[in-house]
């Protein structure tokens, strides 16, 4: 994995001193909240890439295991804060998102929130109070399939019209939640817990998020979810919405974590072809009336996403976050969960 950042050391144009403006001879200094699976992809990575930052933890006191990507761990927000960090990733369970972001923007430091950017229980003054402070202060949201170039290779033929006008759009992705994290009981995970922000719908939203990227706003007309009785676990593991774009293009959205064969895939027709992107296999293949079809070949590379994506916040003050998912982006996806645990 380590390899495909080989390429991406600092360099004097992503310079994180330069770009966050920190003093000079000053040490870029990154907190991550959470050393879960998430949390410590984004410290090897920063290191990787950015080896001279010095990345501190904010843990739990209870943990022990150690992690040689991180130089500092703190047990509070407070202890976090005094260090005075140039940038703060959120990778904590999503209940614990908004609060811990109220806590850092106070102090003026640009947040990257993983996904999704909530339950859907907060209160919506105290999202008021996050909407107004990105006005100042970088606040943006991890959704990584947006810095996948099937992302970008589809949104173009869409924006084109290479297949005509879309009559319907099916966004799916289907794993099984034990294969997650190997190494951890995957029944006392975040997906598996309610209380946390664990369930299909939050869990696997990358897909909602998707369908919004690629289409634009939806108008959902029906959504479901349940438990397969598939896993030993409290939340439900499937979750299925339909609805439709603004041009009445019909979209589907069937997310799970209870397949053992993975899938994912955005399969796209339209009135004079199709366009299917693969991103297990790492293709998209767009197949129009009277062509042969064409296919374009992007590989899986997970680390070069987080890679761009965090390049794209360190640079978000200077640039306007252009490519990252913005906060009212995010909680148009966490609005659509709402509607789809209300039903």
């Amino acid at each position: 994995m380590a390899s495909e950042l080989a390429n991406h050391k600092a360099t004097p144009e992503n310079d994180l001193a330069s770009v966050l403006s920190v003093e000079s001879g000053n040490t870029v200094r990154v907190i991550i909240c959470s050393l879960g699976s998430i949390g410590r992809k984004y410290a090897r990575i920063i290191k990787e890439a950015w080896p001279e930052t010095e990345v501190g933890a904010l843990r739990s006191g209870l943990s022990k295991d150690s992690c040689k990507y991180v130089d500092r761990s703190f047990t509070t927000e407070e202890e976090a804060i005094q260090w005075n960090p140039d940038a703060v990733v959120i990778a904590s369970p999503a209940n614990q998102h908004l609060r811990q972001a109220l806590l850092f923007t106070e102090k003026n430091i640009p947040t990257l929130i993983e996904k999704p950017i909530g339950t859907g229980g907060e209160r919506a003054d105290e999202w008021k109070e996050l909407a107004k402070r990105s006005k100042k202060t970088p606040i943006y949201v991890g959704y990584i399939l947006r810095q996948d170039p099937g992302a970008s290779i589809t949104k173009d033929l869409i924006r084109e019209k290479r297949v005509g006008q879309l009559v319907s759009a099916r966004f799916y992705c289907g794993s099984w939640l034990p294969n997650w994290r190997p190494d951890t009981d995957y029944r006392k995970s975040v997906s598996a817990r309610k209380d946390l922000g664990g369930g299909a719908a939050l869990e696997l939203s990358h897909e909602i998020d998707m369908a919004l990227y690629l289409l634009g706003d939806l108008d959902i007309n029906y959504s479901e979810c349940w438990h397969s009785k598939a896993l030993d676990v409290e939340t439900e593991d499937q979750c299925l919405v339909v609805g439709r774009d603004c041009n009445g293009c019909l979209v589907t959205i069937e997310i799970d974590y209870c397949t053992k064969k993975p899938e994912r895939y955005v399969s796209l027709r339209g009135s004079k072809g199709s366009i299917y992107w693969d991103l297990i296999q790492g293709t998209v293949t767009q197949t129009a009336e009277g062509e042969e079809s064409d296919e374009s070949v992007i590989g899986l590379k997970s680390d070069e996403r987080f890679y761009k994506q965090l390049s794209l916040f360190w640079n978000a003050s200077k640039q306007g976050g252009h490519g990252l998912c913005t906060l009212d982006e995010a909680l148009k996806v966490l609005s659509i969960i709402k509607d789809i645990n209300r039903s």
